[in-house]
């Protein structure tokens, strides 16, 4: 199985196994970093609140 690591302290850095993931997006990021720090089931238009986006723009970026 796949290990996923976030490291959030200093410059964030993505890594899944040994091969590094680069997001261009900030906002992309703050989101992964969020939902990985947040103990609760998070809704779809409370994030895009949260990032001051619609919910439309936000996703269409993620799901590419």
């Amino acid at each position: 199985m796949p290990t996923l690591r976030l490291y959030l302290l200093g410059p964030p850095r993505i890594k899944l196994d040994a091969k590094s993931i680069e997001i261009q997006r900030r906002k992309v990021l703050a989101l992964l970093a969020y939902l990985a720090v947040s103990s609760d089931t998070q809704r779809r238009d409370s994030l895009c609140r949260l990032l001051h986006c619609t919910t439309w723009s936000m996703f269409v970026f993620i799901e590419k």
